[in-house]
This record gives structure tokens, C-alpha cells and sequence, in this order.
């Protein structure tokens, strides 16, 4: 079967109107504005914490911002979970280290039994449960160490995958040039790391 060539037809967009423009731009305006009014509170909540407990911004920050991420929401508690964990505890307390049973070997074994007596918990005894785990994660929440150690080995896989990073854009786009980068902060007393192309690396 032969195989025609189909010319590619170019989408055009709709003109927007000029009330649809305006809409667009308020849109946009109120979009920075909550944007800047967000961080703006967000350094005033820092400011605030950090003076409360006598620490410095730069550690609240880290307190607020794990691992180069937002500090993620733990899942919804499970009932069931709360339920397994009591049991095991339960048949362990009394027996010595080496003879005590694993979570994943319990449920294997004693998996209908658990299946059956969880069945027959009503939905208040289920919302006990549930209570359990929101206040055992709170008594295990940790606050984040600022080990000069870590940040430091963070701070050079960051600068490691920008280096091969910056190498594929020049390889893939044939552009030189170079730039810097530094870790913000004169506390971290990090030098800034430089970032070459080959040929601008030999000017």
C-alpha cells in the first residue's frame, strides 16, 4: 500500500478579545500577588519561629524545607495498621529479643485470626486506633539535624548533576559560555563552583 504524503496544517489560535486579554493580565496580576504575599508571610513565620526558640532563620528554613523538597504529608491513618501493630505487641511482650515475632511472620501466620477479630471492631474502636497512630506520629516527629557534613555532600551531587546537566545542553543546542553557582549563605563557607564549556573553559 502506498504511502502519500500528508501535508501538516498549522493550528491557528483564536484572537482573544481585549476583555479576554484584561481578564488573562488580572488573572496573572492576582496569581503574583498571592505568589508574593505567600512567601512574604512565609519569611515573616520564619522570623517569628526563629526568634521564639532562640534559632537562626537559615535553621528554621531548613526545618520547613526538607531534602530540596516541601515536607510531604504523612498517609491517612490506618486503623488496620494500628490494630496488627497492638496485636504484635502483644504476643512479643514477655519474650526475649531473639525469640520475638517479625511483622511480616505474624501476619503470615496469624493472618484469618487478625482478618476475623478486626472485623468484628466497631467504628469507634477503629477511630481509637486511628487516634493512636496521629499521636505516636507526633511523639516520633524529628526535628532536622543541620549537619555541615550533609549539606555539604547535598550541595556536591547538586553541583555534580548541573556539571553533566550544563555539558548535555551545550553538546545537544552547540552553545558555549559558562556560569556560577553558590550555595547561598555565608554560613555554609562553601566557595562558588564554576561551570565551563569546553571551548569557554580554554579562553
Amino acid at each position: 500500500m502506498a504511502c502519500g504524503n500528508t501535508s501538516k496544517v498549522k493550528k491557528i489560535r483564536p484572537q482573544l478579545t481585549t476583555c479576554q486579554k484584561a481578564a488573562r493580565h488580572a488573572k496573572f496580576v492576582a496569581l503574583t500577588d498571592d505568589v508574593n504575599g505567600a512567601r512574604t508571610t512565609y519569611m515573616d513565620q520564619v522570623q517569628v519561629l526563629a526568634k521564639k526558640h532562640g534559632r537562626s532563620e537559615r535553621w528554621t528554613r531548613r526545618q520547613l524545607y526538607l531534602g530540596g523538597q516541601t515536607v510531604r504529608r504523612s498517609r491517612r491513618p490506618n486503623a488496620w495498621n494500628a490494630f496488627v501493630c497492638q496485636r504484635l505487641d502483644d504476643i512479643n511482650e514477655g519474650l526475649s529479643k531473639g525469640n520475638r515475632w517479625k511483622l511480616t511472620e505474624f501476619i503470615e501466620s496469624h493472618k484469618e485470626t487478625l482478618r476475623n477479630d478486626y472485623a468484628r471492631l466497631s467504628r469507634a474502636q477503629k477511630n481509637n486506633y486511628e487516634v493512636e497512630i496521629i499521636k505516636m506520629r507526633a511523639d516520633k516527629q524529628r526535628m532536622v539535624r543541620d549537619n555541615p557534613r550533609a549539606v555539604q555532600r547535598d550541595m556536591q551531587a547538586t553541583f555534580a548533576a548541573m556539571d553533566q546537566e550544563w555539558t548535555a545542553i551545550c553538546s545537544h543546542l552547540g552553545v558555549e559560555g559558562f556560569y556560577v553557582a553558590v550555595r547561598g549563605g555565608i554560613e555554609d563557607l562553601s566557595g562558588p563552583k564554576l561551570f565551563f564549556s569546553e571551548k569557554a573553559e580554554k579562553f
